[in-house]
């Protein structure tokens, strides 16, 4: 850690700071405001800024001491996106490890990618199929 990242974290540690977001009046930027001993700070971020922003994000939530849970727990509030549009690849290249590339599209994180290897690509797949056996089954008529 820097000096300056450490000065940083000390003085966000000495303050509450609020962080609130919303889009410009025609949805062309966000606007992150930040507030907090009785200093405030405005930033306006293009969707590519922001989405390079919250893939930084997403990196250092990664890094921190506390993981991301293994297991979704009951009631934990998981939002999810209906019928996103995905894509399936295999990478090739010197180091790649073998699978298939999974992408999905995220109206708000973007493309979302997951090198799944081939033992859980063919489970993933099995188990896709078999829930979605469930809703072709026949319906009774009476």
């Amino acid at each position: 850690m820097s000096r300056h990242d450490k000065e940083l974290e000390d003085d966000l540690e000495a303050q509450q700071v609020k962080i609130s977001v919303s889009t410009s009046a025609d949805c062309s930027h966000a606007l992150i405001d930040l507030v907090g001993a009785g200093r405030s700070s405005a930033i306006k971020l293009s969707a590519l800024e922001l989405e390079g922003v919250l893939h930084q994000i997403a990196a250092t939530r990664a890094c921190l001491a506390e993981p991301v849970p293994d297991e979704v727990k009951e009631g934990s509030g998981v939002v999810a996106i209906y019928n996103p549009r995905w894509g399936l690849t295999v990478p090739s290249g010197e180091g790649v490890p073998p699978g298939i590339l999974m992408l999905l599209r995220h109206p708000g994180l973007g493309w979302i990618s997951f090198l799944v290897p081939p033992d859980e690509s063919e489970a993933l797949g099995q188990s896709l199929y078999e829930i979605s056996q469930e809703f072709r089954l026949p319906h009774k008529v009476n």
